[in-house]
């Protein structure tokens, strides 16, 4: 036996009843919704969170458990068509691209990092770059444009042990 072979018996399909056809089908003048209300009108969308207009459950409770923003790390993304804004010979990192005005990003994050991505040409001449990844265009364009490239490590938090030590 094969699957093509089985053969299923046709689901039969539900009709919906007729509303709004008069007293004697059951369903006649107000459709079965009721007299008034939100609940009667056309367009009404019963949301299951809605609670009448006030706040609801879950937005008045507190959040809490286990949040992952708060560990991520930022990637700062500059293009190399930005870093023509810099004079030749200047060191270029996540500081002064921030002093720049090239890029903003939140202060309270203090592991954001700096990734240099290929879009565009490079005018400038022999640029210092310290950045922790380096796109491989934007690598090409940095070759030509003769800049330093120092590719920065990630170092990875150590976790503290939280047993106590006996004495």
């Amino acid at each position: 036996m094969n699957l093509f072979e089985i053969k299923t018996a046709p689901i039969p399909k539900k009709v919906s009843k007729r509303v709004g056809r008069g007293s004697g089908s059951g369903k006649g003048t107000s459709c079965g919704r009721g007299l008034r209300g939100q609940k009667k009108r056309q367009g009404n969308t019963d949301l299951v969170v809605f609670e009448g207009g006030i706040m609801p459950l879950f937005r008045r409770l507190p959040k809490r458990g286990f949040q992952h923003d708060r560990f991520d790390d930022l990637w700062v993304t500059v293009n190399v068509e930005d870093l023509n804004c810099f004079q030749d010979g200047e060191e270029v990192n996540l500081e002064s691209v921030t002093q720049k005005g090239i890029v903003k990003f939140a202060k309270s994050k203090k592991t954001a990092r700096l990734k240099i991505l290929g879009k565009g040409e490079l005018t400038v001449q022999n640029l210092k770059i310290k950045a922790y990844k380096v796109s491989e265009k934007a690598k090409e364009q940095l070759e030509k444009a003769k800049a330093t490239l120092e590719i920065l490590k990630i170092m990875k938090k150590v976790k503290k042990s939280r047993r106590r030590k006996s004495s």
